[in-house]
């Protein structure tokens, strides 16, 4: 077939196109692609996630799926590192195997650093996946990186995934992903699902997440926070992505409609020195407001904020992990500021809201749950009707 390219950005098209050119002429002559048999339910199945956080989170949604359809398989994660407090509760997988992929390592790491450490992992990890003979390998993203090198060098017997990040040839099946530029990025996942007889749409997913069972759902305390008292709302203002970041004013504006027009503490979460500031800048601006603003950034392991989000009437939050964990306990409202849009929009179980930018993704349908709003620009009084709307509720 003839690969799709998920990149909107022009120069890394035609390097995808041009590298892609090599490799079907290797796949043509070396790469051979055996027809399983369809029946046969596979023993051990490598599923491939590497990306960030709310990546596989959103990812691990899918796997009920496969083990409903083979209860019999097994389901290893070729996965980062970083991912590991995601999943490594999840009931559904057997094994994660690290390969921490330069492209998405965000640590503090130099470029060497980073360069070694992709080495590292990946080296053991093929090891690893070569000794363990998968039946069946499923790529989990449709952009730049993806596993197709990892599950073909591996030996995976039959190679499920997408070409649109290039290496699409090195695959058995190659997927083609939704032609509407407004696609959710579990719809395409959902794709390659019906190759392996498992045909299920996207109101049939059920988000969820495993927290560690240390921890005391009803008693505050343990998190560090004994101020906090019924009821609160979580603000998260922080994205991996800080141009999906919002401005210290917009929100001010928010926390003084939420004061104005509740009797709901804030409790402001988050791990980066800015969200700290934020506080004290919010505290500063809006007098009284120390009685009922409570910092909680830096003070939470992601175990405990999604046990705080399970008692939170509302929670506030930015195209991240966070908008992804909040909405399975609670109420949300996301602003998804210069993101991808629908591709990456929650799969809640509570009432979600998303207040965005993104053009193509305007029009759209919304998800089951979610509701979506299309502004030009967030700090203006058309988004603070919809967060007054959303309080009111």
């Amino acid at each position: 077939m003839r690969h799709q390219y998920k990149t909107e950005v022009f120069w890394k098209r035609i390097a995808q196109t041009f590298l892609d050119l090599f490799v079907d002429i290797y796949a043509n002559g070396f790469v051979k692609v055996e027809k399983p048999i369809k029946s046969n339910e596979p023993d051990k199945i490598l599923f491939i996630i590497l990306a960030q956080l709310g990546d596989a989170l959103v990812m691990s949604y899918v796997f009920p799926f496969i083990l409903e359809r083979f209860p019999n398989s097994k389901i290893d994660v070729l996965c980062g590192e970083w991912t590991k407090p995601i999943l490594q509760n999840n009931p559904y997988i057997n094994k994660l195997i690290f390969f921490n992929h330069i492209r998405m390592n965000r640590s503090k790491e130099s470029i060497l650093g980073k360069l070694k450490n992709h080495y590292k992992t990946s080296q053991c990890a093929l090891k690893y996946i070569r000794l363990q003979k998968y039946d069946l390998s499923i790529e989990g993203g449709v952009t730049h990186p993806n596993g197709n090198i990892m599950s073909y060098r591996g030996g995976v017997k039959r190679r499920i995934g997408f070409g649109s990040g290039g290496f699409g040839s090195l695959l058995t099946d190659e997927v083609a992903f939704p032609t509407q530029t407004n696609f959710h990025i579990l719809e395409a996942v959902l794709e390659e699902l019906r190759l392996i007889g498992i045909n299920k749409e996207l109101s049939d997913i059920l988000p969820y997440f495993n927290p560690s069972q240390e921890y005391n759902n009803e008693d505050f305390s343990l998190l560090g926070l004994p101020n906090v008292n019924l009821p609160y709302v979580i603000l998260h203002p922080e994205s991996g992505n800080k141009k999906r970041m919002m401005s210290k004013m917009f929100w001010l504006e928010v926390v003084k409609r939420i004061i104005k027009q509740s009797n709901y503490n804030i409790i402001i979460c988050g791990v980066r020195k800015e969200s700290s500031k934020l506080t004290e800048f919010i505290i500063s601006n809006i007098p009284g407001s120390e009685n009922r603003v409570i910092d909680a950034v830096n003070k939470l392991t992601l175990n405990e904020f999604f046990i705080l989000s399970s008692k939170s009437s509302v929670a506030f939050t930015v195209e991240s992990l966070a908008a992804h964990f909040c909405s399975i306990n609670s109420n949300t409202i996301a602003f998804f500021n210069n993101g991808y849009g629908r591709y990456f929009f929650p799969i809640p179980q509570k009432n979600v809201t998303v207040v965005h930018n993104h053009i193509p993704s305007a029009t759209l349908v919304s998800t089951p749950n979610c509701k979506s709003y299309y502004v030009q620009d967030f700090e203006h009084e058309k988004t603070y009707s919809i967060i007054d709307k959303f309080l009111l509720k």
